[in-house]
């Protein structure tokens, strides 16, 4: 069952159910200050707006190869082309950029392999082009997840 979708890569409870999700918009209004009046609010275009998940991936689970996710979630992430987000539920969220990976090794065995991996990721929405036909960045295919899920 898929928890959430970015382009091509899936979240599923099977491989990465993330634990926590929280989303986050802020307005981007710089103020500038006048002589003795109040300061002078501007708008400098769209809200910035963003997503974090949290969860673990279990490498040594014998059912899903998911030891390379952190490096393959920072090649996806390193294309820098925007991707769509989906939830579970269907609701189509828009174009998303990963904009970091942060990932905790922990219980690590005798030659280094982590039993658990942590991440955080954080993805940041990608405003379009008003015509889609000068937006290359959503015309390219994405890297493709390899899991099975």
């Amino acid at each position: 069952m898929a928890l959430m979708t970015w382009g091509d890569f899936l979240f599923s409870i099977d491989s990465f159910a993330h634990s926590g999700l929280s989303r986050s918009w802020e307005a981007n209004l710089p103020q500038k200050e006048r002589g003795k009046g109040n300061a002078q609010i501007q708008t400098t275009g769209k809200p910035a707006e963003t997503i974090t998940i949290k969860g673990a991936v279990f490498p040594m689970d014998p059912r899903i190869n998911t030891h390379n996710w952190p490096n393959r979630l920072r090649e996806l992430g390193n294309s820098l082309k925007p991707r769509l987000l989906a939830l579970g539920s269907g609701e189509n969220l828009g174009p998303w950029f990963l904009k970091s990976v942060q990932e905790e090794q922990s219980a690590l065995l005798v030659n280094g392999v982590p039993r658990k991996q942590s991440l955080t990721l954080q993805f940041t929405r990608y405003h379009p082009k008003a015509d889609p036909a000068e937006d290359e960045s959503l015309t390219e295919n994405p890297v493709r997840n390899t899991n099975t899920n």
